[in-house]
């Protein structure tokens, strides 16, 4: 009697290993692209206020940021924002062409925005290419980016090159998170005032 009923379950494990899931890969995209337009609004205004961009450059920043995230949310899918759990369900297939295309919309953002940055720095005059607090702008923005980095590794993974973890030393775990999290507000109140 079971023999001639087919599982359900088996047969739409193999229909979701031959490809991707596009639905899912294209809210993926989606929300990293919504979440970019914000993100890439705060870049642009940054980069106005240090002349490293002027009114010109707004819609090339922001879309060239825009396209980065939704890159970045589009290829890591699930894990872009939660870390993998024994209890979450599969994360949705990801197949070699949708990870090509998320790579392909990344190349894309990330010349759209070295082009803009590249024609705003040739337009400027010789003396105002190589403003100070340009320059140190660009040293708080790398340090800005290395402590939001590692705040979403700590909290996607639990742990810190493999010392300080969430379960085994939750007080230096959550130190940890909150230090990272001053550093980077400080750093982001700095690079906004």
């Amino acid at each position: 009697m079971s023999s001639s009923i087919p599982d359900p379950p088996l047969a739409e494990a193999s229909s979701a290993k031959r490809g991707a899931s596009w639905f899912s890969w294209s809210l993926h995209l989606l929300l990293g692209l919504t979440l970019g337009f914000f993100l890439g609004c705060i870049v642009w205004n940054s980069l106005r206020r240090n002349r490293l961009a002027d009114e010109g450059q707004f819609l090339h920043i922001v879309c060239g940021v825009s396209l980065l995230a939704g890159a970045f949310t589009s290829y890591w899918g699930d894990r872009a924002w939660f870390a993998p759990t024994v209890f979450a369900p599969d994360p949705p297939p990801q197949s070699r062409a949708s990870h090509a295309w998320s790579i392909i919309i990344g190349a894309a953002g990330l010349g759209t925005l070295g082009l803009a940055l590249y024609r705003h720095h040739q337009a400027l005059p010789w003396s105002d290419r190589f403003h100070p607090r340009a320059q140190a702008d660009v040293a708080l923005i790398s340090l800005l980016a290395m402590h939001l980095g590692l705040l979403v590794h700590v909290l996607k993974t639990g742990g810190f090159m493999g010392r300080v973890w969430r379960d085994d030393f939750p007080a230096a775990y959550w130190f940890l998170v909150a230090v990272l999290s001053l550093m980077a507000a400080i750093q982001l109140v700095h690079l906004l005032r």
